[in-house]
């Protein structure tokens, strides 16, 4: 339970969003600054987040986080088919409630799925 936590605090506080946090107030620390000391400290703060988030996204470009995250994402998936179109549409049958836990897990894969593309989509611009 401990390391589900750990996990999914990562994933929620210390992963993407929690740099995406740092770049915007490094940002706005870098509009703000006043002196040519602050300044020069914003733009290297600038650059190391930068650098962060480009390691980050480095290894997404490879086969094998491909595979392993679709791997991750197939239960819950099926999961959702499952609910939507066997248990909703077609109404043939009735499916368990997740867990809490498994609900947080869910809505990570989700929300990474989708801000991922959107991530994706904005860089191509």
């Amino acid at each position: 339970m401990k390391v589900l936590k750990l996990i999914l605090g990562f994933f929620t506080g210390g992963g993407a969003t929690g740099l995406a946090a740092e770049i915007r107030q490094a940002r706005k620390d870098q509009l703000d600054a006043n002196t040519d000391k602050r300044k020069l400290a914003a733009d290297e703060r600038m650059h190391q987040l930068a650098t962060q988030a480009m390691a980050q996204t480095t290894g997404s470009a490879t086969w094998l986080p491909k595979i392993m995250r679709g791997l991750l994402a197939l239960p819950f998936w099926v999961y959702v088919w499952k609910l939507v179109v066997w248990d909703k549409v077609l109404k043939l049958g009735t499916t368990d409630n997740l867990s809490p836990e498994l609900w947080r897990i869910f809505i990570v894969i989700v929300t990474f799925y989708f801000l991922d593309n959107t991530l994706k989509m904005i860089s191509k611009r």
